[in-house]
């Protein structure tokens, strides 16, 4: 596992790699995204995967050149490899395929992308699947094959992620992707999971982690109520603490919503999560708000909570003087 320079939040150490949603980034071009990306200390850009990232070869290829750093896609085609009908599953695989490409030529490590979005869910009216179980695993696993041969032809991933009860009807648990995984046998498909989804539907964060380490590849990071983490009640200790017992060494994706600026947001989240602090964290204190690390001798950042701005400045250890910006003062 790559410490880099890491020191994580209450002291868990964990990966240094860690990406944000490119909607989530302020910035009109990519090369703009990625400038913020490094000014709030974080490492890549998990891109949008619509179709119009199908159209964006040229500019990837550039992108990459010029250093921008792609962890990811999250397919968002509108179509899915457990669509029940033949021809939307045919046009998700052609979909996933063209993606897969991209990415790989972005540098990512793959794409994301579930059995389903909305289709069905046994928790919902009306309460049924729309093809009997065995038939839905069958056309899942037919389609991962398909793809997954495409992906391993150029060195990515297809990123098979289990969605709650309330968005898919076959693939909800780390063990149930993990059993289709199984079943493809190929190195071009891998296991993504997804705090969110999991909360909901695992035990144990941490035990369902590690029984599936073997095939685990991506993470993708939201609380329990869909923001940023440390917004809701999720328990960050159990799982990045196993994440570093496993030696995870892949990608740490921010797949979730923002609850306030992403300047103040993305930059909190290298002392949430873990590894290096970015070289200056700002943000404009609101009433009645206070980052985590700045209550206690033993957090991280060592910054003061100024009534205005406050700033904190660390060198590589976490650790050096703090300055104040002429317009914080």
């Amino acid at each position: 596992m790559p410490r880099g320079d890491s020191s994580g939040h209450d002291g868990v150490v964990t990966t240094t790699r860690l990406a944000a949603a490119e909607k989530s980034l302020p910035g009109e071009t990519l090369a703009d995204k990625w400038a913020f990306v490094q000014q709030v200390g974080l490492d890549g850009i998990e891109l949008a995967g619509t179709r119009a990232l199908l159209g964006r070869a040229d500019e990837l290829a550039r992108a990459r050149d010029a250093g921008v750093v792609v962890s990811s896609a999250v397919a968002g085609t509108g179509t899915f490899l457990g669509d029940p009908d033949p021809e939307r599953r045919r046009a998700a695989i052609d979909d996933l395929k063209g993606l897969l490409t991209i990415v790989g030529l972005a540098g990512g490590v793959g794409v994301v992308a579930p059995h389903s979005f909305g289709i069905a869910s046994l928790r919902m009216p009306p309460f049924t699947a729309p093809v009997p179980r065995e038939v839905a695993r069958t056309n899942l696993v037919e389609a991962l094959r398909e793809v997954a041969e495409h992906a391993a032809e150029r060195h990515v991933m297809v990123l098979l992620e289990p969605l709650n009860r309330y968005e898919d009807w076959l693939l909800n648990t780390l063990d149930d992707a993990a059993s289709a995984i199984d079943e493809v046998d190929s190195p071009g498909v891998g296991l993504v999971a997804d705090t969110f989804h999991m909360s909901i539907e695992e035990a144990s964060l941490g035990e369902a982690l590690r029984r599936n380490a073997r095939h685990l590849v991506h993470l993708q990071l939201a609380d329990s109520n869909r923001l940023e983490p440390g917004a809701g009640h999720l328990d960050w200790r159990e799982v990045l603490t196993t994440l570093d017992d496993l030696g995870y060494d892949g990608w740490l994706a921010m797949e979730c919503r923002l609850s306030d600026d992403p300047a103040r947001v993305l930059c909190s989240m290298r002392l949430t999560v873990g590894g290096r602090a970015p070289s200056t964290c700002w943000w404009p204190r609101s009433p009645g708000w206070s980052p985590s690390w700045c209550s206690g001798s033993s957090r991280r950042c060592h910054g003061e909570c100024r009534p205005n701005w406050s700033t904190c400045r660390t060198s590589s250890t976490g650790a050096g003087p703090r300055t104040t910006p002429a317009r914080c003062a």
